[in-house]
């Protein structure tokens, strides 16, 4: 309930001042070239930081007939204020402060700036304008608070608030990952404007430095010397000098006016003695830091982070829009009415990507002549006709809701029907956070406390939307109702610059219970991957792209390991090569399972066919440590070879084997982790890495075992994940 009031706020907030944030970043990229455009212009000289301003007065009055002022302005251009009998040398402009000489003229602020300055500022109506700047300041600043609290909550915690986003989904992901790293330069952009505005409408009131100089009683005695001769002058460097004010009289009560960057101080123009120090007000210097804040005046480094942050705006309300309308835009269309419907799908989503796989249920259950209904979560009611129940939803943050299934448990406990029915909850996640699929595992304890309900499996619990888990989910879920249901693969998109692999070797291995086979290939043209990368792979006439996960050899091929399925297409096209044969594929890069060039220890986590990575990551000067299931003792003859060779080289530290078919207590391979729970941990805390490859089921049955070690030595799972220590590529 928490999370859905930021979620509905912040929502709210960027759609009310969405136009108003529009013109403001856009106005502020063509601004953010102000500032660098001033920077660039040649009016500083090299060397003017460690000049004294003595050295500056001293030249100028040797230079001109009469001096008013000397300003530094944000950029270090030194100008002057000046009287000269030459015309060309008289008034205002740059000067060399060393050589005293005019190097440039003042020039206006220009006309494009201008306009677009004055658009930033007040939109064109004066005051009005700018009240209504203001507010969408405030309101960007509210969006900002808000925006925050919504990735802590998802990230389960703030020290978790840089750790890794998973990448579910395009608009999403960026929108988070682009927020954290824009956050701070846009809520200084968001802040200082709200303040500057406070204080142009004196909501916050300027304070006015007032001088306590008793006049009358300063006295024209004292030995006068010259200006350049003055303490403070000598003292002073020009880098810290913001303003001199020089008398316009002769009087005594004429004072030099000189403004550092903290103070000002009036200066006896006679004995250079310091008169009167006035601090300036917090207000006053909160005020100058704001307005270099927010214009980026003086930088070119904090302009440039003012343009990313702009540019970066821009794109958050994009993928923002992106979210809302996917959000919105899923409508389902149903064949058959909720009350006559003898199955009913309930979707809990953040996104609206969770309802592509209700999407496919649908079409599956009505291609058999069933009657379905498919729904949002919150849309719960009394189905009348209902016989089987079944909910698949993401989570939240730590456990929380989706967007869309906020209020599922609350209505369901008054609405969901009278008679008997059975439920399926189907769970989608990912394993990198700690309260994985916390929601479905909510839902699942709820039904289970429903008296007419009866749970027809247990919880299913899907990674990373895994297409295949979803798949083996519908198998078994058919079985239990005898309904022969299939859902399709998933359809990717062919790449059509497939590359040439010469087959080189092929090794076939039957342990009776399985035929698996390894294929090297040699690209036929110089390619750059790493062990880790994939290689997807299209069947002769098949639209759909597998992906295998690929090991580099130390000759520089590929190497794949494949199990050979009797209905499965790509692995039975695969096994039909031959050496010399070839082979047509594209390499995908997969840098979040390459090797770590860290070079500390490794910890390498697989089964059956997924130590195919491995194998070619077991050179290098790290400790390595391999652990593997399979399913009989003699299913490891096909990787003996590699290994054998490893060991020879020293790349392998230390090596462990479990078998499933084998006689003995240990079965699986999170057996083995178990038992090396030590080993793992230490490694884990001195910042080495876990790398697992394999089928989902032993991944979750790894991750769970990994959390009980942790519990056990009081570490969390989760801050290793966070630190990149844990990396998976399962299937």
């Amino acid at each position: 309930m928490v999370v859905n009031i930021w979620r509905y706020s912040h929502f709210a907030l960027a759609a009310t001042s969405c136009l108003f944030v529009l013109l403001a970043a856009i106005s502020g990229i063509i601004l953010a070239f102000e500032p660098i455009d001033a920077k660039l212009q040649p009016y500083k000289v090299e060397g003017m930081e460690q000049h004294k301003l003595s050295q500056t007065i001293d030249t100028l009055k040797n230079t001109y007939d009469e001096i008013l002022e000397i300003k530094i302005d944000q950029n270090q251009f030194v100008s002057a204020s000046v009287f000269s009998m030459d015309e060309e040398l008289n008034g205002d402009f740059y000067i060399d402060p060393i050589t005293g000489k005019k190097i440039g003229d003042l020039a206006p602020q220009k006309p494009f700036f201008s306009f677009v300055t004055n658009l930033h500022r007040s939109l064109f109506l004066k005051s009005l304008g700018r009240i209504f700047v203001g507010i969408g300041s405030f309101l960007l600043l509210l969006i900002v608070i808000t925006g925050s609290i919504l990735v802590i909550k998802r990230q389960q915690g703030i020290r978790h608030f840089f750790s890794k986003i998973i990448k579910d989904d395009f608009a999403q992901y960026w929108h988070v990952v682009l927020g954290r790293w824009s956050l701070v330069p846009i809520f200084i952009v968001a802040f200082t404007g709200v303040y500057l505005s406070l204080l142009r409408f004196e909501v916050i009131p300027s304070v006015q430095m007032q001088s306590s100089i008793d006049i009358e009683n300063i006295s024209g005695n004292g030995t006068a010397i010259p200006v350049s001769d003055f303490p403070i002058f000598q003292n002073t460097q020009l880098k810290d000098v913001r303003r001199l004010e020089f008398p316009f009289s002769s009087d005594v009560t004429d004072f030099y006016v000189l403004a550092l960057q903290d103070k000002e101080l009036r200066i006896n123009q006679k004995t250079g003695e310091v008169v009167e120090t006035l601090n300036y007000p917090f207000v006053n210097r909160l005020s100058d830091l704001s307005f270099d804040l927010h214009t980026g005046s003086g930088s070119i480094a904090w302009s440039i982070v003012l343009l990313i942050a702009a540019l970066n705006i821009l794109f958050l309300m994009y993928s923002g829009a992106l979210i809302s309308y996917n959000r919105l835009r899923s409508r389902i269309r149903n064949k058959y009415k909720a009350n006559d419907a003898a199955y009913i799908i309930l979707i809990g989503s953040e996104n609206g990507s969770t309802k592509h796989f209700g999407n496919l249920l649908l079409k599956s259950l009505l291609k058999i002549g069933q009657s379905v209904y498919l729904d949002d979560l919150n849309h719960v009611q009394q189905y009348q006709s209902m016989k089987h129940l079944i909910v698949i939803t993401s989570t939240y943050g730590d456990g929380d809701p989706p967007a869309n299934a906020t209020y599922f448990i609350k209505r369901a406990s008054a609405l969901l029907p009278e008679q008997k029915f059975t439920y399926s909850v189907v769970g989608l996640g990912s394993l990198a956070y700690e309260n994985y699929c916390g929601f479905a595992l909510k839902v699942e304890s709820f039904l289970q406390g429903c008296q007419n309900a009866d749970g027809l499996l247990d919880p299913f619990l899907i990674h990373n939307k895994s297409h295949t888990s979803f798949q083996k989910w519908s198998q078994k879920w058919g079985e239990q109702t005898g309904l022969h249901i299939k859902i399709p693969p998933e359809k990717i998109k062919k790449n059509r610059k497939l590359k040439k692999f010469k087959v080189l070797e092929k090794a076939v291995l039957n342990d009776g219970f399985d035929t698996t086979f390894t294929l090297q290939l040699k690209p036929k043209r110089s390619l750059t991957f790493e062990s880790g990368d994939l290689l997807g792979v299209y069947p002769p006439a098949e639209p759909i792209k597998r992906e295998y996960s690929i090991g580099k050899t130390d000759n520089g091929n590929i190497l794949l390991s494949i199990k050979l399925h009797t209905q499965g297409v790509c692995s039975q096209y695969l096994h039909q090569l031959s050496k010399g044969d070839t082979l047509k594929a594209e390499l995908e890069p997969n840098k979040d399972f390459h090797l770590p060039k860290n070079n500390r220890p490794v910890a390498m986590i697989s089964n059956g066919t997924g130590i195919a990575p491995f194998l070619g990551m077991l050179g290098g000067t790290e400790d390595k440590y391999l652990f593997w299931g399979g399913k009989t003792k003699k299913s490891f003859d096909l990787y003996e070879p590699f290994l054998d060779e490893a060991k020879t080289t020293q790349g392998l530290k230390d090596f462990k084997a479990v078998f499933s078919r084998e006689e003995g207590k240990m079965k699986y391979v999170q057996e083995l982790v178990e038992k090396n729970g030590k080993l793992i941990i230490d490694l884990l805390e001195k910042g080495g890495t876990l790398m697992i490859c394999g089928s989902v089921s032993m991944q979750t049955g790894v991750l769970l075992c990994l959390q009980e070690l942790c519990e056990q030595n009081n570490k969390h799972l989760n801050d290793y994940q966070g630190h990149g220590q844990i990396l998976m590529d399962c299937y």
